[in-house]
């Protein structure tokens, strides 16, 4: 007695899925992936960082200094709160960070939220990710992820290469 296992494949089912697997994990398939995916993650993750004054990546933000509140207030500005939000120029840049991608077939890189700032945003940036030592500022972390965020990539992208 014996059995017999017949195997048929129709290799054009095969083909296709494989042109659609290679043009998806192309430069410019994970380009897109990038901006169209992870690019609105991120900027959501700041949106509701800013909202709630930190989070679990961050940590909660440290509240300003009565000194701070008061310079704040004589210059027009809310006074507490929004923390890391004075005049708003900070969190626009990053919320609204689009992001700067690299690559070549099967590797793309981003970074986000793009490319280094200048100038007097490269400060604000600065001081808010590590604080200021020499005027007394303490950090309140404006970027940051975590492993949820990975968890969060490593789903959106399997998605997108299955789908």
């Amino acid at each position: 007695m014996s059995i017999i296992v017949d195997v048929r494949i129709d290799t054009a089912q095969v083909q296709a899925i494989m042109a659609i697997l290679q043009a998806r994990l192309s430069s410019p398939g994970l380009h897109g992936w990038l901006h169209g995916v992870m690019v609105p993650f991120l900027q959501n993750r700041a949106i509701n960082r800013f909202a709630n004054e930190g989070d679990e990546v961050t940590g909660k933000w440290t509240p300003l200094k009565a000194s701070t509140v008061m310079i704040r207030q004589a210059h027009g500005h809310p006074g507490d709160h929004p923390i890391n939000v004075r005049t708003g120029q900070m969190r626009n840049f990053i919320v609204a960070a689009p992001g700067s991608t690299k690559g070549s077939a099967g590797y793309a890189a981003l970074t986000w939220p793009g490319p280094v700032p200048t100038g007097k945003m490269m400060t604000k940036v600065q001081t808010a990710q590590v604080g200021n030592p020499g005027a007394n500022t303490v950090a309140r972390p404006i970027l940051g992820v975590g492993p949820n965020d990975s968890i969060f990539a490593i789903a959106a992208l399997t998605q997108y290469l299955l789908a």
